[in-house]
């Protein structure tokens, strides 16, 4: 992997699925993953800032992270946008984004 790869699916159903946030790293460092509304706020840190390491092996390591869709309380039908942090020593922090819809199950 050239650079980490951070996937989240497009749409959450409230009251019956959970989300997979699934990301490879290319390299060993902090990671961070916060969930944040679509004015900004942030909603749920579901990673602090917690060393990983890229590989096992020769492998590549693929993290999963299952999140409900909660802060407490389910969230109202909206667009999310999950954000991955990568920090490494002597480096820039990588920091990607994926959006996610949340509704309501007709």
């Amino acid at each position: 992997f050239p650079a980490p790869y951070f996937n989240l699916l497009p749409r959450l159903v409230r009251d019956r699925e959970s989300i997979a946030l699934t990301y490879v790293l290319d390299k060993d460092g902090w990671v961070t993953v916060k969930i944040f509304d679509s004015r900004g706020k942030l909603v749920r840190t579901l990673l602090p800032r917690q060393w990983q390491p890229a590989k096992s092996g020769d492998e590549y390591g693929v993290s999963k992270i299952i999140w409900d869709g909660r802060e407490g309380k389910l969230l109202v039908d909206g667009l999310y946008i999950g954000q991955l942090v990568l920090e490494q020593p002597d480096s820039r922090p990588q920091v990607l984004y994926r959006r996610i819809q949340v509704y309501r199950a007709q």
